[in-house]
């Protein structure tokens, strides 16, 4: 696994996770506040170049009227990861 596509799958477990406590619609702040808590602090623009390269995969949505994100659900990161063929840096 490259050290880009593990730094997307960081994003994509804290988004799961907030998104599992009952939260549907999701900001960069909440992943990068939880990250925070947890020692692992990153920059509003790695966490939105995230959001854009989950969103490119189809693992996450943006509601374009209120620049909200959801997870799109039954999808899954490995799955997703095959498809783009090893051309993660593509996604960005």
């Amino acid at each position: 696994m490259s050290e880009a596509q593990r730094q997307t799958r960081i994003i994509y477990q804290a988004f799961c996770e907030i998104a599992s406590n009952g939260k549907d619609f999701i900001r960069p702040g909440d992943v990068i506040e939880l990250l925070r808590s947890r020692d692992h602090p990153l920059g509003i623009w790695h966490v939105s170049g995230e959001f854009a390269r989950l969103k490119a995969l189809r693992l996450i949505s943006l509601d374009e009227d209120t620049g909200l994100w959801q997870l799109v659900p039954n999808q899954d990161f490995d799955e997703a990861a095959t498809k783009v063929n090893g051309n993660w840096e593509a996604l960005a």
